[in-house]
């Protein structure tokens, strides 16, 4: 049995740092290594056959990666690797670990300028899983922004509340058995808040993973809401009859001085 090798992949139109590794025999061929992937990335693929999977065979620097390099490979001209082919063949051997080796894409992958987009479930601090709702959000905004869609996704709840004045967490909490205990075991500390300038493509660094809780939101106290003192049902009363007592002192006076000048 020959000795398995290691590939480092990335996932076409993912950002640079997402990359993943995978393990196969080394007289594996394509369709051993699509099948590697796939199970590699159960969450990204979870609806795609591995055969429809296209594969490219590079070789770049790990620490020379970026956008603009992974676009200037021209994959739309290339042809993908063949589902025989032999992986020792296609690199001659040679697999440093410090380098990528391998682009996947979907058959039928469409590429948009459109940024990469967020589903993010939310959860508001003192809720429990009934009461997760979810914002969809382009991976280039920001917290601040993240901030206005979640106030707006709940608009009766923080109808009075700024959105600036929601602190917000990152957290992942699976929707499992445990999913309460995790939860009471959170430590939110200030420090550790997300900052209105963040980006939110650094924040989740890794795409978000389904049925996980992944913002716990803190609004602000409920003195904060509203600095100006509401005057209470009996001031107001006392006002009234203090004002009621000023007019009839008035009126009287009036009508005193109207009896002397008569007298007169």
């Amino acid at each position: 049995m020959s000795a398995s090798i290691t590939l480092n992949c990335l996932v076409y139109g993912h950002h640079h740092n997402n990359i993943f590794s995978v393990q196969i025999p080394g007289n594996g061929n394509v369709i051993t290594l699509r099948k590697a992937i796939r199970d590699e990335n159960k969450n990204t693929f979870h609806d795609v056959d591995a055969d429809t999977l296209q594969l490219w065979n590079v070789y770049i620097p790990i620490d020379e990666l970026s956008e603009e390099k992974i676009n200037d490979l021209g994959l739309e001209s290339k042809t993908p690797l063949r589902p025989e082919n032999r992986l020792l063949g296609v690199f001659s051997g040679i697999f440093e670990d410090d380098h990528l080796h391998i682009v996947v894409r979907p058959e039928g992958f469409i590429q948009t300028n459109e940024p990469p987009r967020l589903q993010l479930n939310c959860l508001v601090r003192g809720g429990d899983r009934r009461n997760v709702f979810s914002v969809e959000i382009p991976s280039t905004e920001n917290v601040s922004t993240l901030r206005e869609a979640i106030k707006d996704e709940n608009n009766i709840t923080f109808r009075d509340v700024d959105a600036y004045t929601l602190t917000l967490w990152r957290v992942s909490i699976p929707n499992d058995s445990n999913f309460e205990l995790k939860l009471s075991e959170l430590d939110l500390v200030d420090e550790e808040q997300l900052f209105p300038l963040q980006v939110l493509s650094n924040v989740f660094t890794d795409p978000p993973l389904p049925e996980h809780v992944h913002i716990v939101v803190k609004p602000p106290p409920p003195h904060s809401l509203s600095q100006q003192p509401q005057a209470s049902t009996s001031d107001a009363i006392g006002l009234w009859t203090k004002g009621m007592t000023s007019i009839a002192k008035l009126e009287a006076s009036t009508f005193s001085d109207k009896l002397k000048s008569q007298r007169r």
